[in-house]
C-alpha cells in the first residue's frame, strides 16, 4: 500500500515538530516536508505534490482571501486539513467551502490527527462534530437561495 504523503504548513516550529512526531508513529504516513509560511507551502505544493497538506488556519486569515483555492489549483489532487488554536466558525467554514476537507483543532491533535489523515486521504471529510450542525445549515441556505 502506496504511504500518504503530508506536507505540513504551520507558522511555528513547535507545531510543525509536534505533528510530524504524531505522524511519524504511523508507519502508513510520511511527512515529506515543513512550510513556514504561503510561499514555502506553494513551493513544496509544487515540489512534492502531497496527498495531504495539514495548514495553519493562520496562514489563511494573514494572505489573502482564496488561499485554499489557490493551493488546490497548484496541486488539484491534495487534499487540505485545517489546523487552528481558535477561529471564528465562519473563517473554518469559508476555507472548507474553498475546497479544505478537514478541521482540527490543534488541541485535539494528539488523538484524532494520525486518524484524520489517512481517513482525509481516502475522500472522508473530518470535522467537530461540534461543527456538523453549522455545516448543514450553510448547505441548507446555499440551496434555499438557489
Amino acid at each position: 500500500m502506496a504511504s500518504t504523503t503530508v506536507l505540513i504548513a504551520d507558522h511555528e516550529q513547535a507545531r510543525r515538530v509536534r505533528c510530524r512526531r504524531l505522524l511519524q508513529r504511523d508507519p502508513t504516513i510520511r511527512v515529506v516536508g515543513e512550510a513556514r509560511n504561503v510561499p514555502e507551502a506553494l513551493v513544496g505544493m509544487a515540489e512534492w505534490k502531497p496527498r495531504v497538506l495539514l495548514l495553519d488556519l493562520t496562514l489563511v486569515q494573514a494572505n489573502a482571501r482564496g488561499l485554499v483555492a489557490r493551493l488546490l489549483r497548484r496541486s488539484p489532487r491534495t487534499r487540505i486539513i485545517l489546523l487552528t488554536h481558535h477561529a471564528a466558525e465562519t473563517q473554518i467554514l469559508d476555507a472548507l467551502s474553498q475546497g479544505a476537507i478537514g478541521y482540527l483543532p490543534k488541541t485535539a491533535l494528539p488523538p484524532y490527527l494520525s486518524k484524520a489523515v489517512p481517513a482525509v486521504d481516502a475522500g472522508e471529510a473530518w470535522v467537530p462534530r461540534t461543527m456538523v450542525a453549522s455545516l448543514l445549515a450553510r448547505l441548507g441556505r446555499r440551496a434555499v437561495q438557489a
